[in-house]
């Protein structure tokens, strides 16, 4: 517990990792309260940089409706990149980081959400 209010005291920004999935539909709205609360009571200059939409299969149609429902909610809050699953990220804990061919591939979209979170913070 000490170690999870030292992070909200320390921390600069807050990125909300959204799955899409029916409970973090549901659980979202109470962690950015969770945040305003911090934010009014712990740490004034701590900013909620966004929601990250992360873990998406696009192939689903439960998550394309779920990542339309937390855009049309949150709308401005959500980060444009959406971090959808793909191959070559799920075999990075079997080939590594040292001579992947597939590494490139892999890592775009984290690139991609590192700089618009740059621009945020």
């Amino acid at each position: 517990m000490i170690r999870r209010l030292m992070l909200w005291l320390l921390s600069d920004a807050v990125v909300a990792m959204f799955e899409a999935s029916k409970f973090c539909y549901s659980a979202i709205g109470r962690f950015l309260e969770t945040c305003i609360h911090v934010q009014e009571l712990v740490n004034k200059d701590m900013k909620i940089a966004g929601i990250l939409r992360s873990l998406i299969d696009a192939r689903r149609t439960d998550n394309k409706a779920l990542i339309e429902l937390i855009e049309e909610e949150y709308g401005e809050l959500c980060f444009e990149t959406i971090m959808t699953r793909t191959a070559a990220i799920g075999r990075l804990s079997i080939n590594g980081f040292q001579n992947n061919p597939e590494l490139n591939q892999g890592l775009k979209l984290y690139r991609e959400f590192v700089k618009e979170l740059i621009e945020r913070v």
